[in-house]
């Protein structure tokens, strides 16, 4: 992916610290702002759904979202978030770098996984049902993780980074690996064609053709 090349839809905000590159954000829409504009960034980021419903797009796919459903969006995937008429939804945003796992790592963990979810180069599951059968288990190391950041207890910056772990191991494993994600990479193409002739008439025969 060529990543630099759409910088205007990037958001580069640091989360948690340098030494604890994670953070747990509570968010809800409409009541915190109505919709999440198309962007990316280079963290990973898991979106648990906890009330209502709305719209969550990953890549080129739109879903309607509803309570318990959990979204993946690898580093450097365009997404985006939006409200339904009438409807609210309260979700919480999981961020972390890649490197809080461990991608920096000279090791087999770095290099066969961690490296390439932070590339791109594996193509991950981007959303879990409760009808899937290890829903549970996904769902499970999230609640733990919540719980561990509200007490913080001696240690818990371990308990966090292990849920991490076992969240991306158990990812690995429900997911059909070695593709790389296409279908983000055109919509890149896309948005970036479309702001470089803005001022101009765009065919769709020519936007087909990236």
């Amino acid at each position: 992916m060529h990543r630099k090349l759409y910088e205007g839809l990037e958001e580069t905000k640091s989360h948690g610290s340098l030494l604890f590159p994670f953070n747990i954000y509570p968010c809800s829409i409409p009541l915190d702002f109505n919709n999440v504009a198309l962007h990316w960034q280079e963290s990973m980021e898991i979106i648990f759904i906890k009330k209502g419903k709305g719209l969550v797009q990953v890549g080129l796919d739109l879903v309607e979202a509803i309570q318990g459903d959990i979204f993946i969006i690898p580093p450097g995937t365009l997404h985006a978030l939006r409200s339904i008429p009438n409807y609210s939804m309260e979700y919480e945003n999981f961020l972390f770098d890649m490197r809080f796992l461990g991608s920096r790592n000279i090791d087999i963990c770095a290099q066969q996984y961690l490296i390439p979810i932070s590339s791109g180069e594996l193509s991950l599951t981007t959303i879990l049902r409760k009808e899937d059968e290890h829903y549970h288990s996904f769902a499970q190391c999230l609640i733990e993780t919540e719980k561990l950041c509200e007490k913080k207890n001696i240690g818990y910056e371990l308990g966090v980074k292990a849920n991490m772990l076992q969240f991306t191991y158990l990812l690995l494993n429900d997911s059909t690996l070695n593709k790389t994600n296409r279908s983000n990479d055109q919509l890149k193409n896309l948005l970036q064609f479309i702001e470089n002739h803005y001022t101009h008439v765009i065919h769709v025969e020519d936007a087909a053709t990236l």
